[in-house]
């Protein structure tokens, strides 16, 4: 039976921690546990928040120091053949490690993530048939307006009217009158988002969408107008300002890729000119 010593546990970081001083941070370097030669430090233990750090210090000790006598029992006791089949896995983990970090970093090194909007445009075209709705979207404006804002008949008039000198009215007067005055920056947006803000029920979208370009609706206080100008319905194609997110990514994993195999091709190059490669 191998004896199992643990040497010291460093109590004074513990009160440290306890006591929140400013001695804390010197202490981190400190060791708080010895097993054999391994030292255990305080700051290579995470301690949640919340918790009692010393009764959970103490605890991870414990699991630290029982991970370390275990490995010597199993050191012991399993047979040679079964370590060296071990070793060779550890070293090709290790292998693998070395491998997927160094890709990294040659990818951070020396990718170009500067996609344009024509190269998302590509992307997409190339693709269209994989994106469809699974909303009914709209490009439109709302209007919240109070009941007692002067002139408010005129709103209406001016969402019906389409005179560039009409649209500019209503954007003056909604400017300064509205309690809500949205087109959305122009961009599409999916139809349920607008009308949580509509005290309309809407029962039919589909009918609504194809037949009616201006959604009206009042309370007590308010008139609410949508005014559609474009939409689209469930199982059409996607716009492209949807999946734009989702294009950018498709296109940074197909760099990433591209980059790595272009990297392996000019390393295994290198090495071939080296003559250093013998297959048998």
């Amino acid at each position: 039976m191998i004896k199992y010593i643990l040497y010291f546990i460093i109590i004074s970081s513990f009160i440290m921690l306890s006591c929140g001083t400013n001695e804390t941070d010197n202490n981190k370097h400190n060791p708080i546990a010895k097993f054999n030669d391994d030292y255990l430090y305080l700051d290579d233990v995470f301690i949640p928040e919340n918790i009692d750090s010393l009764t959970y210090i103490q605890s991870y000790i414990d699991d630290w120091v029982m991970t370390r006598m275990l490995f010597i029992e199993a050191d012991k006791n399993l047979p040679n053949e079964s370590k060296s089949d071990f070793n060779g896995l550890v070293q090709e983990y290790k292998n693998q490690l070395y491998i997927n970090s160094y890709k990294e970093l040659f990818i951070k090194q020396n990718i170009d993530t500067n996609i344009s909007a024509e190269e998302i445009n590509k992307f997409y075209n190339e693709n269209i048939g994989n994106y469809k709705l699974e909303a009914n979207v709209i490009k439109a404006i709302y209007i919240k307006i109070p009941i007692k804002a002067p002139k408010v008949y005129k709103v209406r008039k001016w969402l019906k009217s389409n005179k560039p000198e009409d649209l500019e009215k209503l954007s003056t007067y909604c400017t300064e009158h509205s309690d809500k005055f949205d087109g959305f920056n122009g961009d599409w947006i999916y139809f349920n988002d607008v009308l949580q803000f509509f005290p309309k029920k809407i029962s039919n979208q589909k009918s609504i969408l194809k037949y009616k370009k201006l959604l009206e609706a009042k309370d007590s206080l308010f008139y609410y107008y949508i005014d559609i100008d474009k939409y689209k319905l469930i199982n059409d194609t996607t716009p492209v300002f949807f999946v734009k997110n989702e294009i950018v990514d498709n296109i940074l994993k197909k760099r990433k890729k591209e980059l790595i195999k272009q990297m392996e091709q000019d390393l295994f190059n290198d090495i071939s000119e080296e003559n250093i490669i013998e297959k048998y």
